[in-house]
């Protein structure tokens, strides 16, 4: 089985034990979050979903992620873990209340893609991800970025709006074409 998650590395995350930075890895459905401004997301079924195979992938990148128990859920799960005062950061810190969100820095962005047989990791550029969706019928809606000023053009177009997670999406057989400005982007990510 091959499974595809959305990544972002982000530098400047703060231990809430011991206040040192540290990198942390954000793990999304690339075609369904909802998005912040800026392009940052705060909320994936992900979130309290990783497995064991991430850890892996998180270790190429330096970032440590252990099944640990969390007294404020009262189980296991997988979650980083600080590497200066080995303390777990639930994903109440990291993932939900990310009330750090401005003050880190987004230092990658990509698809990872994994094959359970093999357990293989295969990374692809989220551009090219994007063009290589854009290219190709939508099989499930797909989440868009539209300016608050921008609605009424979205609408026109065929954008949906989906009042429970309060995010603009197109339906799955749309043309992806006329969407691509709204399509979730990392260009100014970096700046």
């Amino acid at each position: 089985m091959t499974v595809q998650w959305g990544v972002q590395i982000h530098s400047g995350y703060h231990c809430h034990k011991c206040d040192q930075q540290m990198d942390i890895i954000l793990l999304y459905k690339p075609t369904n979050t909802i998005f912040l401004f800026n392009g940052y997301f705060f909320h994936t079924e992900l979130a309290y979903e990783k497995t064991a195979a991430m850890i892996d992938l998180a270790k190429q990148y330096g970032i440590i992620l252990e099944n640990r128990y969390s007294a404020f859920i009262k189980s296991e799960y997988i979650m980083h873990v600080c590497p200066h005062c080995d303390a777990g950061q639930g994903d109440n810190y990291v993932v939900v209340d990310n009330q750090q969100i401005n003050s880190t820095l987004m230092k990658k962005s990509f698809i990872a893609v994994y094959e359970e047989q093999t357990e293989l990791w295969n990374e692809i550029p989220l551009e090219q991800w994007r063009r290589k969706l854009s290219e190709s019928p939508a099989i499930r809606p797909v989440q868009l970025v539209v300016p608050m000023m921008e609605k009424d053009k979205a609408l026109k177009l065929g954008a949906q709006w989906n009042s429970r997670n309060k995010s603009w999406y197109i339906p799955g057989d749309a043309d992806l074409k006329p969407f691509e400005q709204w399509l979730p982007t990392t260009k100014g990510w970096m700046e």
